[in-house]
């Protein structure tokens, strides 16, 4: 089970995995619906409550703000690879 108050905090502050997350869903062509993105919440907050938060616009923002998905920190870069 996931934590509520995690998912809350992600929402708001929008890090790095999440971001990545959605490049990859973009780049993958899914929808809202079967992205990544809404894996990740989708046992606490339904696909309506997370777009009246505007979930994925405030994402697109934030990766505009980078300059992109191409120059995106890569939030996965520090852990060890399990290969």
């Amino acid at each position: 089970m996931v934590c509520r108050k995690s998912l809350e905090l992600a929402i708001t502050y929008l890090p790095d995995y999440l971001l990545n997350q959605h490049c990859n869903d973009i780049a993958y062509g899914l929808s809202h619906e079967d992205s990544s993105v809404y894996d990740t919440f989708k046992e606490v907050f339904s696909i309506e409550s997370l777009e009246e938060q505007r979930l994925w616009e405030r994402m697109d923002e934030k990766i505009a703000a980078w300059g992109g998905c191409d120059v995106l920190p890569n939030a996965y870069a520090n852990f060890p690879s399990s290969r």
